[in-house]
């Protein structure tokens, strides 16, 4: 599987993850390859494994598909989607080979920094709470629900919508529960669409 670097008639490729949109927890992640090319082209896409590489798909592009920006496309995963190895061949109307790459994309990995605290104007909530942070590797998470607990006891929290991230922003936690004025140590744990935790923080804050 040594790499090949374009060759004519291919003029370039670029790799690019695209991201579920809406708040579906089984939406599609998929790979798209940017190509440009003066003819025709062949692309075939491999999940590679303990050194043995699996055909997912292949289709033919025509010249004219190409030129109307219609590009290789694969579905990766739907829900959170694992890591996965990835070989993609592209081949000429002879089927003789124009490009190869493997790609490993890894799964995402939460890193929260924090969170916003604020009052909620939404009626029968107290507070709003907003986490922050990012997502490490190259495939999204889905956000299902958010966990509070205020000195380690757990309070009414309504997660209104999960989401994938990082297509979207965090998706916030509305508290139910009164909360008395003073410092408090606050814990956000944030899970999946399977139930799993897949990150928290915990910050010590001053509720008024």
């Amino acid at each position: 599987l040594k790499p090949i670097e374009p060759r004519q008639p291919l003029e370039h490729v670029f790799w690019r993850v695209e991201m579920p949109d809406g708040t579906n927890d089984n939406a599609p992640t998929t790979l798209r390859l940017d190509v440009d090319a003066e003819t025709g082209l062949k692309a075939e896409f491999y999940r590679y494994e303990n050194d043995n590489a699996t055909l997912l798909e292949e289709s033919w592009l025509t010249k004219a598909e190409i030129e109307r920006d219609k590009d290789p496309t694969i579905t990766i995963g739907r829900g959170t989607p694992k890591t996965i190895t990835v070989v993609a061949c592209i081949k000429g109307p002879q089927e003789n080979l124009l490009y190869r790459k493997t790609n490993k994309l890894e799964a995402g990995d939460i890193r929260l920094s924090g969170f916003s605290l604020s009052k909620a104007w939404e009626e029968n909530y107290t507070y709003r709470i907003r986490p922050k942070g990012e997502v490490i590797e190259n495939l999204p998470v889905f956000v299902k629900r958010v966990r509070v607990s205020v000195d380690g006891e757990n309070v009414r929290a309504v997660t209104l919508q999960g989401r994938y991230v990082p297509a979207d922003p965090f998706p916030e936690a509305f508290i139910r529960s009164g909360i008395e004025k003073g410092y408090h140590t606050i814990k956000l744990t944030l899970f999946n669409e399977e139930g799993k935790k897949v990150a928290s923080v915990e910050n010590r804050r001053v509720v008024g």
